[in-house]
């Protein structure tokens, strides 16, 4: 489908040397919203890079006639295919001439062909993310059919005196990350915590690798990544970074999971205080992690126990998508 970019602008796809611009308008829009930046050019070359990723075919930014960024739309349809997920921005100058439609008629045309290659019988859906209090972009999201499915929440905690000492449950120790040997086994113990999750998709091993451990922009950091064990297995894992993208004062804890037969033990709580210390010791002034309010596994209930505080954040709309009839076989 064409896009239709009202005139006099322009549109193509984004290539790495856009990231600054790109960053600078998603930043513009997260600023005014929620009052912190969102991105950095490095991350997102680092997305753009990752294996599978097609910036050309998932990308398209509309520029004014002189040549500045007006508006850019960035897709991603992780495996298994079956949800396509779009971030759409229109930088405040530019606004209320129709860009924003024109991406949206852009998404909605790519979208079938995404979701070609999803399992038999799923669910396809287009979601859109968006910031609380982006009004006009739910009002147009409203106006063609889209629903409010789900609300995230930033959470915060204060550093400025020593967490409680974690109580591991019994049969249980932690230790740091072995880069080298411990990559496979975190990777499946973290994917089988999050089958439960919204979109708890399986992501695929060279995918996950790249975005936690091998990406410039990853943020890796071997001593801020603990391993649950009991005897030799891994009940729960969490991976934190030494700074966050909106503040580099913070720390970022990325992701808290326990499998299914080590919950309800206190495992997800010895491993948020145990992020903690080793992120204070680190300089951090504060801790955050962004969390699905409705998550099934009592998440919210459990960073407010440790002390976090929380604020709306981010907000998901969905429609279904018809999948693009596949192509004729050939040979």
């Amino acid at each position: 489908m064409d896009a239709s970019f009202p005139a006099p602008y322009t549109a193509r796809p984004a290539t790495l040397d856009d990231a600054e611009a790109v960053a600078a308008l998603l930043n513009l829009t997260a600023v005014g919203f929620v009052g912190e930046p969102s991105t950095t050019p490095e991350n997102l070359c680092s997305e753009w890079q990752a294996p599978g990723y097609d910036l050309a075919a998932l990308s398209m930014i509309a520029e004014a006639p002189d040549g500045s960024l007006a508006a850019c739309a960035l897709v991603e349809t992780p495996a298994p295919h079956h949800e396509v997920f779009v971030a759409v921005d229109v930088a405040p100058a530019h606004r209320g001439v129709g860009l924003d439609l024109a991406l949206l008629r852009w998404v909605e045309g790519l979208a079938p062909g995404l979701v070609v290659a999803a399992p038999a019988g799923a669910e396809t859906v287009l979601r859109w993310g968006a910031w609380v209090g982006e009004d006009d972009l739910a009002a147009m999201l409203q106006a063609h059919r889209y629903a409010l499915v789900r609300h995230f929440w930033r959470m915060t905690i204060d550093l400025d005196r020593p967490p409680a000492a974690p109580a591991w449950p019994t049969g249980i120790a932690a230790r740091r990350f072995r880069r080298g040997e411990d990559e496979r086994a975190t990777y499946e113990a973290v994917t089988e915590a999050f089958r439960d999750h919204w979109g708890g998709d399986e992501e695929p091993y060279d995918e996950w690798l790249w975005s936690k451990v091998e990406s410039p922009a990853a943020g890796f950091d071997a001593d801020l990544w603990i391993l649950a064990l009991d005897g030799r297995e891994i009940a729960g894992v969490a991976i934190n970074q030494p700074r966050a993208r909106f503040d580099p004062a913070v720390g970022y804890v990325r992701v808290v999971g326990v499998r299914r037969p080590w919950r309800r033990r206190g495992l997800a709580r010895a491993l948020l205080l145990e992020s903690f210390a080793a992120l204070r010791a680190r300089g951090a002034t504060a801790a955050a992690l962004d969390v699905d309010a409705a998550s099934p596994t009592g998440a919210v209930a459990l960073y407010e126990g440790v002390g976090m505080t929380s604020c709306p954040r981010f907000e998901v709309w969905e429609k279904p998508v018809v999948r693009a009839s596949a192509p004729p076989r050939t040979g």
